[in-house]
């Protein structure tokens, strides 16, 4: 693909960023009319889009130490494709896009679920630290006995504000007061399973990148369960993203005339050893 790249090693950096952000950006350098001459993997990081609709323009760069790129491309409308000259032409092999949540040049990350649902067990793990260190009951339920709205409103506001967030969890409230009075809810063992959210925090990246059960648990594998496992670990997590990256090089390649209409880049899945 370029004098400074074998095959393999450009389609594995091309394979991972789409991996992780959904998007493989190619800076594509030949006459624009005509079969590429070098093909160079961009970052996702490395993309500036400015505008809305079809009419963006893209600033890309590429500084890694390959070569250092800062090519503009606009979108050509006749040619469906951006252009920043004669010779330069960006190539975009997205997965799904959202265009309610996206500016519409980028599509959705597979990481950004991971994140959320790693910092809803982050909190978890911080919200059981705190109980430790703060050595008092899980939750409790005040009974106020009073009548006055704005008391009991200010009162509660107390609380959220005194009990609110993770790092807050089993904190004591002292009150002045007689007519106050709290009833703890007591905290089972499994409020406390600090391993096992370590464990679903892990399970969580295994299961968005579809990777079976068998594959990443010891206590999970079993022989004939391990060979299926290998199948399902192509059949739902290696070859969907390969097929989605061939998909959009023969689109492509079929627009510079190198494939025909008729062709298309494919691969022999007899040649797996796990698909035979």
């Amino acid at each position: 693909p370029n004098p400074k790249q074998d095959y393999g090693t450009w389609i594995e950096s091309l394979l991972i960023y789409k991996l992780l952000t959904g998007n493989a950006f190619i800076q594509a350098f030949g006459n624009i009319k005509y079969i590429p001459t070098e093909l160079y993997v961009t970052p996702t990081t490395s993309i500036v889009a400015f505008g809305a609709s079809d009419d963006y323009e893209i600033i890309a760069t590429n500084p890694n130490a390959l070569i250092f790129l800062n090519n503009k491309f606009k979108y050509d409308k006749k040619a469906g494709r951006f252009i920043a000259d004669a010779i330069t032409e960006l190539v975009h092999l997205p997965r799904f896009i959202n265009f309610t949540t996206t500016n519409g040049y980028v599509a959705d990350s597979v990481l950004s679920s991971i994140c959320y649902e790693l910092e809803v067990l982050n909190n978890g793990n911080n919200h059981n630290l705190s109980m430790l260190l703060n050595g008092v009951n899980l939750s409790g339920i005040f009974n106020v006995e009073t009548q006055d709205t704005k008391v009991i409103e200010q009162f509660k506001m107390d609380i959220r504000n005194y009990f609110s967030g993770s790092g807050n969890s089993g904190k004591y409230l002292v009150s002045q007061g007689k007519s106050i009075e709290f009833r703890p809810i007591q905290m089972t063992n499994r409020d406390m399973q600090q391993v096992e959210n370590t464990n679903q925090a892990r399970d969580v990246i295994y299961d968005r990148f579809n990777i079976p059960s068998p594959m990443r648990k010891g206590d999970a594998q079993t022989f004939s369960n391990y060979e299926t496992a290998q199948y399902v670990l192509f059949d739902k997590a290696v070859l969907p993203v390969v097929n989605d990256v061939f998909k959009g090089l023969t689109l492509f390649f079929r627009k510079k005339n190198i494939l025909k209409p008729s062709e298309c880049l494919t691969y022999d899945p007899t040649s797996i050893p796990a698909l035979q």
